[in-house]
Formats: structure tokens, sequence, C-alpha cells
């Protein structure tokens, strides 16, 4: 039966910042036995502009969340739930719910 960590980080300012923060965690949960991490939304960074919110944008292959948690997936063979981020299609921005 597979042990699952849901990893509740608050969102950061940039998707590097909220990288690091996951990793912490999900090493954290890895110590106590997790095989499945699950991340919230905007788990990728959420950025204000006085009343605006918007996560930061980049291109699926180059968001350094994804990259991280998928690198961190292959190398520790758990499986890994991203909540949401956002990234750039060739028309439009769009939220990803789950990777």
């Amino acid at each position: 039966m597979p042990r699952i960590a849901c990893l509740q980080i608050s969102a950061s300012e940039t998707a590097e910042e909220a990288a690091e923060l996951a990793v912490g965690l999900a090493k954290l949960a890895l110590d106590k036995g997790a095989s499945v991490l699950c991340l919230p939304e905007y788990c990728g960074g959420l950025q204000t502009s006085g009343t605006q919110f918007s996560p930061p944008v980049f291109a699926e292959e180059i968001h350094p969340l994804v990259m991280k948690m998928q690198d961190f997936a292959t190398r520790f063979k758990v499986w890994i739930l991203v909540g949401s981020v956002a990234v750039v299609g060739q028309t439009s921005v769009t939220i990803t719910e789950v990777y």
C-alpha cells in the first residue's frame, strides 16, 4: 500500500523559490516513507500586484518547479501530483491543474 503525503506549501513569489520549498518538503516526506507526493494549487508560485494575482509563467519544458519535481520523482522513484502551475502554450497561457 503506498504512503501518500500532502505537501502544504505557501505560494512563493518565484517559481524557483517554490521549487526549493517543494523539494525540501518532498525530502521530509520521503524520509517518512511516502511514495506519492501531492502539491497544492499554485505550488509553482503566485505573484501579487496590487489586488491582482498571477502565477509565474514558463514554457512547460523549462518551468523550474516542473523540472525539479520531475528530477526528484525520477531520482527517488516516487509519484508526484503537482496541483497547478502556469505554462505558456502556442497561443495562450494555461493554468495546468495536474502533472
